[in-house]
Formats: C-alpha cells, structure tokens, sequence
C-alpha cells in the first residue's frame, strides 16, 4: 500500500488551514472529507487508530492505479483473502491504466492484469466513479457483466474501446449521468447502444473516435456535448438528432474546407424544415471552419473559437458566423506570439457591433509582448466596437515546464502592469467597463467603473465573481474533470 498511495515519511506533520491536533477523534472523522488524499495517508499513519478509523476514507478516494501496482492494490484490498473483511466495498472511484514502460517487482501478463481489475471491480458495488484505459485489453463480456454490477455508478471513462466492446453499456441499469467514451479506432457500426435507464439520465457525453449516423444511439437528456475526432455520416443534421437537448456543445475540427458549402447549405435545410437546438447557448469548436459548416440559425449566449485563420474567406466566414450566431461573449486563443492575428479577427468581430463580452485566452509560454503592448493592440482593434468586458486568461496549462517560482515571478510582473494597461485600452475603448486578467492558478487582478464614474482596482475575489456573474470563464473549464464524485 505504500507504493500505491505515495504514503510519506512517518512523522511528517499534517499541515492545513488549521491545527488538527488536540481535536476528539469525532469531529476529527467529520473533517475528513475536506482534506486533501496526501494529508489523509499522513493522518493514516500517525497511529494504529487513526488507521482504522481514516482507511475507509482514503480507500474511498482510491485515485488511478496503474500496470505496475495493480496486483499490490489488489491484495491491499484483501480480495479473497482470510486475513480481514474485504476492503473494497469502501471504493467509490476506481482508475486503472495502463502505463507503458511502468516498472513493477512482480511481472505479470495482460491477461492477468485485466482479471485483477475485473475482480476488484466485482468486489466493489458502492463505486460511482470508473476509469478504464485501454479497454481492449478486457473480455467484452466479462467487462459488461461487470458493468451491470455496478449499480451506483455515475462517472464512466471508457478508453481505446475496440469494436468487439461496442455494446459493453447496454445491460447497465446504473444512474450514470457522465460518460466519456473513446473508441481505438473509427469503427463502421453504431457508437455503443445502451440501456434505456442509461440513455435517459445521461447529461454529459464526451466522444472521441466516434462515427455517428442517424441511426445511432439517441440521448435526450445530454446538455454537455463534448465531440472530437468524430465521423457524420449524414452531415451536421445528425447532432439535433441525436442530442436534441444540447446546450453546450463543444465540436473538433471534422470537415474539410470544400465540403463546407454542401454541409452548410444541407444543414440549414434541414434546421428550417425541423429546428435546431432550442436550448443551446453556448459553442466551442476548434475552428472558424467547423462553426460555419453546422449553418446554426439561432443565437447563442457564447461564442469559442480556438484558431483563426488570417485568409480573408476565414474573416468573412468568422463575420458570417457572428451575425447568424449574435454571441453576447466571444472567445479566442491567441497562439501567436508576435500578435499578428488579433488585429484580423478581432476587427471582424468588432465590426459587427454584436459582442460586449470578450474572453482571451493567452498561453503565458508564448506572451512575449508587455501586458501594456499586447492591451493596446486590443484597444486599437476594438475602438470601433461595442464591448464592455475584457478578460484575459494567462496559462500555463499549455507548456507546464515552467517551475512554479517562475511563473509566480511572471504573475507578480504582470499584476503590476494591470492599472496602466487597463488605463491605456480604455482611453481607447469608450465601451469599455471592466477588465479582468486571470494568471493562471495564481490568482486575478482587475479593474471596473464604479457607480461615480471612476475605475476601482478588483481583488481576487472580486474578479472571480465577475467572472461567474458575467459568465466569462476559462472555457476549457467547461471540459469535464477526469474524476467525479
């Protein structure tokens, strides 16, 4: 169990928000659940009571297991042992991957690795959230017997699915209302039928490598769609189809440029003769040339676009794409280190006099330019157009090899620049009511009209509940977290 969980050194001192020692054993129990795992295994081991009583509560919070540690951990638990009770009845998520290249002291093959995760996974009912990667390595019928047992599940990732495991869901009768599936390779027959039960409660679908068609397994009850590497086999007209409740929808690049015309004009068609999606407020596609294919009639709330090009059919399909769409909030990556690209698409959009809220997202590796500098290329690009609230968004989500020192050094250069770069766009900007600038993990500083008038500097705090107010988050935050409890 110590080389599962990364246990520390005993007698390492637990460190929180507050001091954790001298409190009864109860209310230490009721806190818990608000610690974090490695303070957990800290706790663990300071005393043969506190083992026994915090276990469950680590075991529940089982994280990913991989190659390496699998048969460890199946021991661990004590399946099919005489020593003790089994242990994993307390597992509520479960993750197995399996790494290339992981070492372990045991060697054991493929086939046994999958009967251990089939067998941890028949032993433990109370699971709600299940990780699987390279499924192929699992019997199809042996992993949808299993399935079927799991009968408190909500949070499924099933990856590298082959076609042999196409129909692993359809006997699940669990309440599941987050799945993310991912098939080996683009498979010519329908995306996994499911069960009715299942099909009904799903809310949040995430499909990679998928062909769908028409005929393909229908979920009313998705709102969040998450859609890439994927197949149409009957073009755009598919998706209200087969997800008529969408409203968010996030799409990947899956058209080429010359069938564009056909599937916009096809999808349009289709819309007047049937409708769209009637709930739908807010898109995110990798580019211009995906939104403007799926020939959308209605408006949204909010507007992603991940690149944009500079060929000018690209800015004309980008202004098109605006007036039909009308977005309140537009928003972009900059992937550009010099630049060049904003003052193209962000006249466009600009011109159009549609979008108040705008959403940058920057990629802190490539920001070359002064916050100053790169403020003042908005503002100039901007002037002409109706937009109230700026965010900026300065990550390193992207290229995460920067140390932590370093990007706390960059945050604190570029919070000092945010009242002079916030004074410059809006000299420039006559619209313009709010500026926020998010650095990362690190926090976020602003600055907004008070009621007299004048510009009053924004807290952490403060920014972040703009933010929500005005719905102008981060949008990959919209991607779902790879575990749920």
């Amino acid at each position: 169990m110590d080389d599962i969980e990364g246990h520390v050194a005993v007698g390492q001192d637990v460190q929180w928000i507050f001091d954790l020692c001298g409190l009864p054993l109860d209310e230490l129990l009721a806190v818990t659940a608000f610690l974090a795992r490695a303070d957990l295994s800290r706790l663990v081991r300071t005393c043969k009571c506190l083992y026994d009583a915090i276990l469950p509560e680590l075991v529940r919070r089982a994280g990913a297991i991989d190659s390496g540690q699998i048969q460890a951990f199946h021991r661990f638990l004590r399946i099919g042992q005489d020593s003790g009770s089994c242990r994993a009845r307390w597992l509520r998520r479960f993750g197995y991957s399996s790494l290339q290249g992981c070492r372990s002291d045991e060697v054991i093959s493929a086939n046994e690795e999958a009967r251990l995760v089939l067998d941890i996974l028949h032993n433990a009912p109370n699971i709600t959230s299940l990780f699987l990667d390279d499924s192929q390595r699992f019997d199809p019928h042996d992993l949808r017997t299993v399935l079927t047992e799991l009968v408190r599940l909500k949070f499924a990732v099933i990856a590298d699915m082959g076609g042999s495991c196409y129909d692993i869901f359809l006997d699940v009768t669990a309440p599941l209302t987050t799945v993310r599936i991912s098939m080996f390779w683009v498979v010519p027959i329908d995306l996994c039928p499911m069960s009715l039960a299942s099909v009904v409660s799903i809310e949040n679908l995430i499909l990679r490598d998928v062909r769908l068609s028409a005929t393909s397994c229908r979920f009313p009850a998705v709102r969040v769609l998450d859609l890439k590497r994927y197949t149409l086999a009957e073009g755009c007209p598919a998706l209200p189809v087969l997800f008529p409740a969408v409203r968010e929808l996030l799409l990947g690049s899956a058209f080429h440029w010359t069938m564009v015309p056909e599937l916009r004009a096809c999808g349009r068609a289709w819309q007047l003769a049937h409708g769209s999606w009637p709930a739908l407020d807010y898109l995110s596609v990798s580019d211009v040339t995906t939104a403007h294919a799926l020939g959308l009639m209605y408006r949204v709330d909010r507007l992603d676009v991940w690149t944009v090009g500079t060929e000018p059919e690209t800015l004309m399909a980008l202004t098109t794409l605006l007036e039909d769409m009308r977005p309140r909030c537009f928003g972009y990556y900059d992937e550009d280190p010099m630049h060049e690209r904003i003052p193209l698409f962000l006249e466009a959009m600009a011109r159009t006099r549609l979008v108040t809220h705008l959403v940058g997202m920057l990629d802190a590796a490539k920001v070359t330019t002064a916050l100053g500098d790169y403020m003042a290329a908005l503002g100039g690009h901007l002037r002409d157009g109706v937009v109230t609230h700026i965010r900026l968004q300065i990550d390193w989500r992207w290229y995460p090899y920067t140390d932590a020192l370093c990007q706390k050094r960059a945050a604190d250069a570029y919070e000092s620049d945010v009242p002079a770069a916030v004074d410059a766009i809006a000299a420039m900007v006559p619209s313009l009511r709010c500026v926020l600038v998010t650095f990362g993990d690190l926090g976020s500083k602003g600055r907004m009209v008070a009621e007299d008038g004048t510009w009053r500097d924004l807290g952490d705090a403060e920014c972040r509940a703009v933010e929500r107010a005005e719905r102008m988050q981060d949008g990959r935050e919209r991607c779902l977290q790879p575990w749920s409890d």
